[in-house]
């Protein structure tokens, strides 16, 4: 609490600071206006990329650049990898309806050789 009084107090003198923390100060505060700048212009980017990429493909394609680039979880140097990727839409559509198929293929074979086994025990006791 105190020191968001003296913060603002510091923040409010900026006028009667010296020469060269004036100038610092100014550097800072653009410097880290650039870099903001910076993040938003590629996030426009990649906005412009993947709808381009993905019109002309007709929705088949999702092509990012910098797929990592929002998540918090990451490193800097995690978030620059992969530089990008190119997903195609349909074929990811298809692996999962095989994995779905597949698995429900077991599944059905699981309960098929549970009753199949049952039966084959009702005919050891008789």
């Amino acid at each position: 609490w105190y020191q968001r009084r003296v913060r603002v107090v510091a923040m409010a003198l900026v006028p009667v600071w010296p020469g060269q923390a004036q100038i610092a100060f100014q550097y800072i505060t653009n410097g880290s206006g650039v870099l903001v700048g910076v993040f938003f212009a590629l996030l426009i980017v990649r906005l412009i990329l993947f709808m381009c990429v993905w019109l002309f493909s007709k929705g088949v394609y999702h092509f990012w650049l910098l797929p990592n680039i929002n998540d918090d979880k990451l490193s800097i140097m995690d978030t620059l990898k992969p530089l990008y990727t190119l997903d195609d839409y349909y074929l990811e559509k298809e692996k999962k309806e095989r994995r779905s198929r597949r698995r429900e293929a077991q599944r059905s074979a699981a309960s098929g050789s549970e009753l199949t086994g049952s039966a084959t025990e009702d005919k050891k006791n008789l």
